[in-house]
This record gives structure tokens, C-alpha cells and sequence, in this order.
């Protein structure tokens, strides 16, 4: 399975999971949850890692489907 675009922007950005976690907020553990597709994230954690990695929001949703509202 290919990397997420999420992991693609932290390595790119020459970042490690604990300094992104660091600048967001958001647990080491949640980050690799995300990295690996284990979860998925809110448009509020989507926005936070889009600045700190400098990448386009829509890129790093790339790999979460959206529920459809019920």
C-alpha cells in the first residue's frame, strides 16, 4: 500500500510524528493512526496538520473517504 499523502507532506516537510505533534497538538498515536489508515481525521485535525506541513488540505484528504450523511 502506497504511503498517505499525510506521511508523503511530514517526511517532505523533514518532520518526525512527535514535532508534528508538538506544533498541533494532536498525540503521536493519532498521527500514526492516520499515517497507517487506521483513522480517520476530523476536518479540524485536517486543517491543523495542512498548516504545519504546508500542504493543501484537499491533498492530505485524499486518503479518507467521506461518510455519506445518513
Amino acid at each position: 500500500m502506497r504511503p498517505t499523502a499525510l506521511k508523503l507532506a511530514r517526511i517532505k516537510a523533514g518532520l518526525r510524528q512527535n514535532e508534528v505533534s508538538s506544533a498541533t497538538g494532536i498525540a503521536i498515536t493519532t498521527l500514526s493512526r492516520l499515517e497507517n489508515r487506521k483513522a480517520r481525521p476530523s476536518l479540524m485535525v485536517l486543517q491543523k496538520l495542512s498548516k504545519v506541513l504546508n500542504t493543501p488540505l484537499d491533498q492530505l484528504a485524499q486518503d479518507y473517504p467521506i461518510k455519506e450523511a445518513q
